[in-house]
This record gives C-alpha cells, sequence and structure tokens, in this order.
C-alpha cells in the first residue's frame, strides 16, 4: 500500500496504514478543544528534501488498533463512538533556537518565523481509507483559497570575523482549490509529493522534505493539479508545472525556462497493499557558461565537442508499493532517460526498499529501515556508471512513546561508499497548543542527502549542534 506522505497532501486513497502506524486515543485523553493530547498535533499544510510527512511515527503502539492517525490538511481519528472527533490542522507561529554552540567552532542563532491562512473546517469523509479526499456529499463542492509565507534568517557570529546574516521572505503556498466528492483541482504555488518510502524517497520529485525536520518544511512548485478518486483505494493524478526556474527535489540541472512540464500518477489495489506508477516529462537547460551562478553543470560529465549550452527532454517513470503483511513492506524505483548525444550518461536509476514493525516492548517500539541506491549510466538497467553520482545508503529510524505526552526518537544514515554517519536524536513534548523539540545531531559537514543546490537557504543540520524549537498552534 501507499501511505500517506508529511505534509500538506497525504495520498487519497492509501488504504490502511500498517500497525506500526496506528495509536489509541483515549476518551481521558480528548482535551477540551477536541485534540487528544498524547498525539501530535497536525501541522499546517504550509508547513509541511529525501514524499512531506511526519517520517517519524505518531506515538506507535502494539496491538489492535482502535484509532488511526494520518498527516495531512486534516486528520481523522477514528475511535469509538464517544470520543470520535474530527481534528482540522490550525495554523502555527514557530520561533527556532539554532545551535551549535561550542567554544571550537563559531556558534549560530537562527529565527523562523510562519504566518498561514488555515483552510476551512471540511465534513469528515465516509471513507477514512481516503484522508484527504474531498467531501463524500454528491451534490457539495468547495473553492478553497490557500496563502502562507515563508520567512527565515540566519545570524552567524564567528571570533575573529566579520557577522554574516541571511534571510528570505517569500511565498510559501498560494493556492486555489476546487474539490468535490470524487475530483479535485488545485491552481498555484502548492506542495505535491507521493510515494511510499519514508526517509530516501527515489520519489522525492518535487519537494525537498527532511524527514529530521519536525515541521517538514519544503518549497511548493507552481502548476495545476488534478486529482479523481474512483473508489476508495484507485484514484488518479495528472498535473501540468509552469514557472519554476530552480531545480527540485532530486534535480541537479534546471527547466528550461518558459517550458511547461506535464505528468500522471495512477494508484490502484494490489492484493494486500497498493501498486502505483508515475510518469513525469521536462525539459531540461544545461549551461556552463552559468557555472559562477549554478557550478551544477560542470559536475557533469559532457562528451568531447559538446557545445557550452544546450537544452533535451527529460523523462521520468516510476513504480512504488507497500503492502502490510505484518511487518510494512514498501519499494520505490525510478528511471529517468535524458534525450541528449551530449551526456556521457543519460540515464539516472535510484532504488528504495524498506519495513517497518512495532515491537509489544513497553509502550511501544517502532523500528524501520530502508536501503537506497541511485546512479547515472550509460545505460538504463546496465552499462558503466559515473562514481561521482553513485549513492548507498542505509537508513534506520526508532520512535519510543515515553509517556501521554513525551516522545523520543532518532534516525541514523550511513553512507556506505564514503563511510560516512549522520546521527539525529529528538525528545518531544506535546500539550493542546504548544509543543517542544529538543534535537542533537552529529553529521559530516558536507551533506549528501537532501541537499539543496540552487537556493541559499542553509542546511541547519550540517555538523554537530543543538537544536530547541517551540511550536505554538492557534
Amino acid at each position: 500500500m501507499i501511505p500517506e506522505l508529511p505534509g500538506q497532501d497525504p495520498i487519497p486513497g492509501a488504504g490502511q496504514l500498517p500497525s506500526s502506524r496506528y495509536v489509541p486515543v483515549p476518551a481521558s485523553s480528548i482535551s477540551s478543544n477536541g485534540i487528544p493530547s498524547s498525539i501530535t498535533s497536525p501541522l499546517p499544510n504550509s508547513l509541511s528534501p529525501l514524499a512531506g510527512t511526519s517520517s517519524l511515527p505518531i506515538s506507535p503502539l502494539p496491538g489492535p488498533s482502535v484509532a488511526r492517525a494520518l498527516p495531512g490538511d486534516d486528520s481523522t481519528y477514528d475511535c469509538p463512538p464517544i470520543v470520535r472527533q474530527r481534528i482540522t490542522a490550525a495554523p502555527a507561529t514557530v520561533v527556532t533556537a539554532i545551535g551549535p554552540y561550542r567554544s571550537s567552532f563559531p556558534a549560530a542563532l537562527t529565527g523562523l518565523f510562519t504566518l498561514h491562512h488555515p483552510q476551512p473546517a471540511a465534513p469528515a469523509p465516509a471513507d477514512p481509507a481516503i484522508p484527504n479526499a474531498p467531501s463524500p456529499s454528491p451534490h457539495s463542492s468547495t473553492l478553497v483559497l490557500e496563502f502562507s509565507l515563508n520567512i527565515w534568517g540566519t545570524l552567524t557570529v564567528q571570533q575573529g570575523a566579520e557577522n554574516l546574516f541571511r534571510g528570505q521572505l517569500k511565498p510559501y503556498r498560494l493556492s486555489l482549490k476546487y474539490a468535490t466528492s470524487r475530483f479535485e483541482a488545485r491552481l498555484g504555488l502548492q506542495k505535491i509529493s507521493f510515494g511510499s518510502a519514508s526517509l530516501l524517497r527515489p520519489l522525492m520529485w518535487f519537494d525537498r522534505i527532511d524527514p529530521r525536520d519536525p515541521i517538514q518544511l519544503t518549497d511548493g512548485v507552481y502548476g495545476l493539479l488534478l486529482r479523481t478518486y474512483i473508489s476508495t483505494r484507485t484514484n488518479l493524478w495528472a498535473w501540468s508545472l509552469y514557472g519554476n526556474d530552480d531545480p527540485k527535489g532530486w534535480e541537479i540541472l534546471p527547466t528550461r525556462r518558459r517550458h511547461p512540464e506535464f505528468g500522471a500518477r495512477a494508484q490502484f489495489p494490489a492484493g494486500p497493499g497498493e501498486l502505483a506508477f508515475t510518469a513525469h516529462h521536462r525539459r531540461v537547460d544545461f549551461n556552463l557558461a552559468m557555472a559562477g551562478y549554478n557550478p551544477a553543470p560542470s559536475l557533469i560529465p559532457i562528451k568531447p565537442a559538446s557545445p557550452l549550452a544546450f537544452t533535451f527532454p527529460e523523462t521520468r517513470l516510476a513504480a512504488d508499493g507497500k503492502w502490510d503483511i505484518g511487518p510494512g513492506l514498501w519499494f520505490e524505483a525510478t528511471l529517468t532517460k535524458q534525450h541528449s548525444a551530449y551526456l556521457a550518461f543519460p540515464w539516472q536509476r535510484a532504488l528504495t526498499i524498506g519495513l517497518d514493525y512495532t515491537f509489544a516492548a513497553g509502550n511501544g517500539l517502532h523500528l524501520l529501515t530502508e536501503y537506497f541506491e541511485s546512479d547515472i549510466a550509460t545505460a538504463a538497467l546496465s552499462g558503466t556508471t559515473y562514481a561521482p553520482f553513485r549513492a548507498r545508503f542505509l537508513a534506520a529510524s526508532a520512535s519510543y512513546p515515553l509517556t501521554l505526552l513525551d516522545q523520543l526518537s532518532a534516525i541514523v544514515f550511513y553512507d556506505t561508499l564514503n563511510r560516512n554517519l549522520y546521527s539525529f536524536i529528538r525528545w518531544q513534548r506535546t500539550y493542546d497548543r504548544w509543543s517542544f523539540h529538543l534535537m542533537a545531531f552529529w553529521n559530516p559537514a558536507e551533506f549528501r542527502i537532501f541537499a539543496s543546490p540552487g537556493t541559499d537557504q542553509p542546511n541547519l543540520f550540517a555538523g554537530k549542534g543543538l537544536q530547541l524549537l517551540l511550536l505554538y498552534n492557534f
């Protein structure tokens, strides 16, 4: 099956999540505002690098499930009748104080403030298997305008050097959505993400969500997205993107200006799980003359006597699926063809396989692991590969609810080719409106995952440090 992803748009029709993603909601834990205090409050869809989620499960508990927590625009918790509630994500103001601070290396202080205009609450869907599907009434329709801003800044203070401040103010989401019981259309700046993997995602085509980020921030894309829901587990997507000049997701080279991109996706049942096929097409711009602005073209090998600038079409194909057979099992696979005679390695391929399980130890220990590999090559499934672009990663995450309010989680990535270890641990305490996140990380100074070429926004998990994040939902 194909699970919902963090952020604005969980995948409708994804079916039932594995037992590792369930959490009982006792009636005593429902607060006065209707939000279960034992569950991490869902973030606004505008606050949602390797398909938006909380990549860490929400307080998983073993045994039979009496409730389900689903990330996204809103979440419906299926509980006994006396505690059945519908939770709609509220807007949030976020203030973050960030390290690292050590006498042996520079300190950094980062502030983040985000404003979000929420969508109005809608009636709960008839089938919880489509958590974000439009209202089931055959005659109802909604028209919603979403607008939010992303404001970020960093101040770096170094001994013996001038203080450095960087910041940016830009639209985060600006879209108009029309929805009926079986159809949805969204136009504007929006988040589009899909796939089955959690930590290392080949299908991270249009976002850059870092699974370690508690607020799951990622830039959106300008375009039109259409979705139709044939049944609770079958749905079709189609999209056209325009005006996205910077690289997105895993992209290294930008899309050619004033050229649209388009793609489609189909999801359907496959035994006890679900399967999906996805395609996307765009025109790519290669320009070595712009290497001073964007050094990415200089990293890509081209054949002798090739021009300094040229364009070419690019076609991506992907398959992904997920099944619950006790443990949850999933895969994502992508194959990209760059149609240019000047490129020495015109094929790109990536694969992730993973599994997760919740063990009946204490309050429920959830473990997840994934293996990821990617290459560029001279042929689709074999041929010579280019070593600098070869990647092999192992990833694992663990999550344990200490109490109804506290959760401890950890994520580890291991680069098997360069023998680099990326470590992250987080303690989280959640109240009705406030949540506190204390995070520690120990990573290589040079990141090889979740990079953001073509952007000035720094990666705040590079190197070593501590972060304290305070989140208020109102």
